[in-house]
């Protein structure tokens, strides 16, 4: 994508519409930041391209951790795919103080694995899921609408989504071990 790492770095107003492919076994792969750390700010930027990888995959970052990592007005519409697990439309994994706000997903996400229409998997319980919306369909193992799989929790969300898997399902989170709060889901 954009960038390979982003630590303590601010990255507004990107598109990247290229196929990016990450190899055999290769974790992280993104539109725009593979692996945003530490106060990263990502802001207003759109991903079109067909993202694919091992793991850790996300249409605007495969994974956002360290704490201060911010995504907001983000938009992803290409497609994510992974055979593994923690694929997102817009982050693949989250672990740590992450915000991410007010992004949209209108691509189709599928994996294996834990998945999910805005984030794959959250695994710290003060992560900031907020006013998200997720349009393309989900498939997976455990599969959510906003989240596969949350220790955080999610308010303000809505998907309007097809959600298919083999393990548990749901059109918000697929698997919660926190809150939900004043979302909306209208898929099947």
């Amino acid at each position: 994508g954009i960038a390979g790492a982003a630590d303590s770095t601010k990255i507004y107003d990107c598109i990247n519409n290229a196929r990016i492919q990450g190899g055999s076994g290769v974790s992280l792969a993104a539109g725009i930041v593979a692996s945003a750390s530490f106060d990263t700010t990502i802001t207003n930027c759109k991903n079109t391209g067909t993202i694919a990888g091992s793991k850790q995959v996300g249409g605007i970052a495969g994974e956002a951790r360290y704490g201060g990592v911010k995504i907001e007005k983000c938009r992803n519409e290409g497609v994510i795919r992974s055979a593994y697990s923690f694929i997102g439309g817009i982050v693949g994994s989250i672990n740590g103080k992450e915000t991410v706000i007010d992004c949209t997903n209108t691509g189709k996400v599928g994996s294996g694995g834990t998945v999910g229409g805005i984030v794959g998997y959250i695994q710290s319980s003060d992560t900031k899921i907020e006013r998200c919306s997720n349009f393309g369909d989900v498939n997976g193992s455990d599969a959510g609408g906003i989240v596969g799989l949350s220790n955080s929790p999610v308010i303000n969300c809505v998907s309007q989504a097809k959600i298919t898997g083999a393990g548990s399902i749901g059109g918000i989170c697929g698997v919660i071990y926190n809150s939900i709060t004043n979302c909306y889901n209208n898929g099947s």
